[in-house]
């Protein structure tokens, strides 16, 4: 996680706030980061 909050930090400082993860997004931020490759949040639906 620091590597993104330092990478927000070179920005052009555009960004207000940066508010802490409810836990669900940290839920799910945990599991896309201990397997990257999963599709365990990935809803696709496709019409025609």
């Amino acid at each position: 996680m620091t590597e993104h909050t330092e990478h927000v930090a070179d920005t052009d400082g555009s960004i207000d706030d940066v508010y802490p993860l409810t836990p669900m997004q940290e839920g799910i931020l945990f599991h896309v980061l201990y397997a990257p490759g999963s599709q365990g949040y990935l809803s696709q639906y496709v019409f025609s």
